[in-house]
């Protein structure tokens, strides 16, 4: 069964239609539990073990599994291996919550392709980003830019460069109720991701809509890739 991380789905859909591609990661890990103060909302539940699984109407069903922490510019995030559905390559993903506020964390990312026949690869480093605020009312907006070195490689020469990234969030609806694959879930707030990548004055757009339920965690991402919907999860 293959891995998802909401992250990573980003970043494939704003490479997956021009370029192969292979995922690895250098971070290292450890397994002890962070000591996080609990807000009074909790949209995505992070505590070791803990466990998403989702259908995936573009291929295999995928899995968040939560078996580890590492630090990152002094923040604790909960981590997953991705396996990229794409070629098979490994990365790691992590989570964190602040209050209100909900963070995506992606490690160091290789990315190998073809460019105008050259066999040529760009390394990008760790980066973190908002998902959402929970007190967000309706239509309003949150953005990141996130300014990540990156290294492309290719016929021997390397280049330093950076990947501008912006992440626009919105929230476009709260309280909601819907039914995943038969399940019905309470108190859902949907949001609108824009997702702008430039590398090298080369940008790219990439548009997702995301669920996260109260006290379950993710239930449905929809993408240009295709539809995760939740079928069961396991939370300690």
């Amino acid at each position: 069964m293959k891995k998802l991380n909401l992250f990573t789905v980003i970043l494939l859909c704003l490479v997956v239609n021009v370029t192969t591609i292979s995922c690895s990661n250098d971070d290292d890990t450890t397994a002890e539990d962070p000591q996080v103060e609990d807000p009074t909302s909790n949209y995505f539940p992070l505590a070791l073990n803990n466990t998403w699984n989702y259908d995936f109407t573009g291929g295999d069903d995928l899995v968040i599994d939560l078996y580890s922490t590492l630090t990152h510019n002094g923040n604790t995030f909960y981590i997953t291996d991705f396996i990229n559905p794409v070629d098979g390559g490994d990365m790691i993903q992590g989570y964190r919550v602040d209050g209100s506020t909900y963070y995506g964390y992606n490690g160091e990312t290789t990315i190998d392709y073809d460019y105008s026949g050259f066999s040529t690869t760009a390394t990008i480093d760790p980066a973190e980003f908002v998902f959402f605020n929970d007190t967000m009312e309706v239509n309003e907006s949150i953005t990141t830019t996130v300014a990540a070195p990156t290294e492309i490689s290719a016929l021997g020469i390397s280049v330093d460069t950076t990947t501008n990234f912006e992440f626009i969030a919105t929230v476009v609806g709260k309280d909601l109720e819907m039914t995943v694959n038969g399940e019905m879930y309470t108190d859902v707030i949907k949001v609108y991701l824009v997702v702008n990548a430039d590398i090298s004055g080369s940008i790219v757009t990439e548009e997702l809509y995301y669920y996260f339920a109260n006290n379950v965690g993710p239930i449905q991402l929809e993408s240009s890739l295709g539809d995760y919907t939740l079928l069961t999860y396991t939370l300690n």
